[in-house]
């Protein structure tokens, strides 16, 4: 909740992927009810949701691609910055 309501009141306009960092020591189910919760409580907010190990790093290449997929989509992508 912290890290949500932290990057709302920093952009109210920029995606969240939620990522677990956990996904070899949860089961599919504990997986699934936190995915639910936090769709009932942020999903005007939450774009998407990645599962990754921090221990094997399982999932990071789908992470990266989902990233890139949410990033693309985003307003801003692609504009030149002044220096």
């Amino acid at each position: 909740d912290y890290w949500i309501n932290t990057i709302r009141s920093k952009s109210r306009e920029s995606p969240i992927v939620l990522v677990g960092t956990h996904a070899d020591k949860v089961t599919s189910e504990m997986s699934k009810q936190f995915r639910t919760q936090y769709s009932e409580l942020y999903k005007q907010y939450i774009t998407s949701f990645a599962s990754i190990s921090s221990e094997n790093r399982s999932g990071v290449s789908a992470l990266k691609k989902k990233l890139i997929q949410v990033a693309t989509k985003y307003h801003l992508v692609g504009l030149r910055v002044p220096h």
